[in-house]
């Protein structure tokens, strides 16, 4: 699921890009792919090769490649990436298809190799800053929630405020693709156990569970209403329904979090644990423990606990909604999509003017702890100051304040003043929900002409402190040019200016 969320969010690029008439294909290489899988990867648009060897041997290596081989002769002709998603694929596979002229994504979890290799690595997990990769140093390491897959039905911008009932009554289960302990059964004995006439649960059985036939018999005889869902189209729509939910500690974590449903999790493998373990420090969601050690009255007491606590499961739905903001397939392909000419928020951008309605968003943006560090004036603003400020510049023709949305939300802003009569100095900043997503220099980019025309000056500036490398890059990446060193409030910082040629009437 979380290769085919960043195979959507490649195609939604592609499909802005007018002057490659076929999309940048998405191919799925696949050995031993359960039929629906096979059939949804195939209902999204992509290709799917199947092929006959067993992951991570040197067959697999050699018929890998052989299809990427194919990939060159595609119109877009860029260096294909290959996104490695499994616990075969060992250093000796990585090493082989870096030297086959491949650019590698590899997807990682616990850390389980001694060493790895590649152009970038993922770890999406909660715990992932706690594991001390041996990595080739060229790679690009990205760490965290902020990169977490999501598909493209949970990547809303803005989802609906959830409303925790005083008593919990829709119950989703959903314990990954094949469950080999058949944990599944013992949730729908906790069910039993709770022995609520109004409870109903939506138990979604994966493609590869070889327990159907016993479930289907547990089912049967519950007293609990228990439905039975398999080859499952709208996930985000079981989620919306559930009051609570039962999750492996997988992927299906952030999904859950992203929608803001209370949930607890059980570890049905060795990768989950870490997952689990830090989404129970963090008051996210309560972790039961390991899956096939616990009991069926442990479970229902746990599930009783929650589904009658209403304060407990708001404060975990607001906790899951603030780690996850649906942005980080986005995050993880901005070098992949910068290397085949794709624009990720193609149409999806636009500038206005600040008004009086962004006093507010501009003071708290002004105020965030990482604006504050990098301003000359280090301290936090008062409101007061702030509102004097604000009006000021809205009302001279020496200033010009710009917001960047995306998708009709407010996700940053800049600011030009003019210093002479040839020259305007920059200011900006990017909304902290939207960072690590390339926003910066587009605004800057968006943003040039305007203000030069408005402000009627012909070099732009921008004084950056010399540590903020982020910043520099937005600049450069700009067509900014460095034009030495200054001091500014006791700061080293790097000077940036770009000129512009203003015609007659503009």
């Amino acid at each position: 699921m979380r290769c085919i969320a960043l195979g959507q969010a490649w195609q939604d690029a592609g499909e802005q890009k007018s002057e490659i008439r076929e999309r940048p294909p998405v191919l799925f290489i696949c050995a031993g792919i359960p039929e629906t899988l096979a059939e949804l990867i195939q209902s999204e648009g992509f290709g799917l090769i199947r092929i006959e060897a067993e992951p991570g041997t040197p067959e697999d290596i050699r018929q890998t490649l052989e299809v990427l081989s194919g990939f060159r002769s595609h119109p877009s002709s860029f260096s294909p990436w290959l996104v490695l998603d499994g616990y075969h694929f060992d250093l000796e596979y990585q090493r082989a298809v870096r030297k086959a002229g491949c650019k590698l994504l590899l997807i990682d979890d616990y850390n389980h190799q001694a060493e790895y290799e590649c152009d970038i690595l993922l770890n999406q997990n909660i715990n992932a800053f706690d594991l001390n990769y041996k990595i080739n140093p060229d790679a690009r390491l990205l760490l965290g929630t902020g990169y977490s897959l999501l598909r493209r039905e949970f990547r809303a911008l803005e989802q609906k405020g959830r409303v925790c009932p005083s008593i919990g009554k829709n119950i989703l289960v959903t314990l990954g693709g094949a469950d080999p302990d058949n944990v599944t059964l013992k949730v729908i004995e906790a069910l039993r156990l709770i022995n609520r006439s109004d409870l109903h649960a939506e138990i979604v059985v994966g493609p590869a569970n070889p327990h159907l036939n016993s479930l289907r018999q547990a089912v049967a005889a519950s007293a609990v209403s228990c439905e039975l869902i398999s080859a499952v189209r709208d996930m985000s729509g079981l989620m919306r329904r559930a009051d609570l939910a039962v999750s492996a500690g997988g992927s299906t974590c952030w999904e859950l979090c992203c929608l803001g449903v209370p949930f607890m999790t059980l570890v049905l493998a060795e990768n989950q644990r870490g997952l689990a373990e830090g989404l129970n420090r963090r008051g996210i969601a309560g972790n039961a423990g390991e899956g096939a050690q616990i009991g069926s009255q442990e479970i229902a007491a746990r599930l009783t606990a929650l589904l009658d606590d209403p304060a407990e499961r708001e404060l975990m739905s607001i906790a899951g909604r603030a780690l996850i903001d649906g942005f980080g397939v986005h995050r993880v392909l901005c070098r992949p999509a910068k290397d085949a000419g794709l624009d990720l928020f193609a149409g999806r951008l636009t500038l206005r003017c600040a008004g009086e309605h962004d006093l507010e968003r501009l003071w708290l943006w002004a105020n965030d702890p990482a604006v504050r560090a990098n301003s000359y004036q280090p301290e936090p603003i008062p409101f007061a100051e702030h509102q004097k400020w604000f009006k000021k510049k809205l009302g001279t023709p020496d200033s010009l304040i710009l917001i960047l949305e995306l998708d009709g939300t407010a996700a940053g802003q800049v600011r030009y003043d003019r210093v002479d009569q040839e020259a305007a100095e920059i200011d900006f900043s990017i909304d902290a929900k939207f960072r690590g997503l390339g926003l910066g220099d587009r605004l800057i980019k968006l943003s040039l002409d305007k203000a030069a025309k408005r402000l009627g000056v012909r070099t732009l500036r921008a004084l950056v402190m010399e540590r903020n490398k982020p910043s520099s890059r937005v600049f450069e990446t700009a067509g900014f040019e460095q034009q030495g060193f200054e001091m500014r409030a006791g700061v080293r910082s790097v000077r940036f200016e770009k000129g512009f040629i203003i015609t007659s009437g503009e």
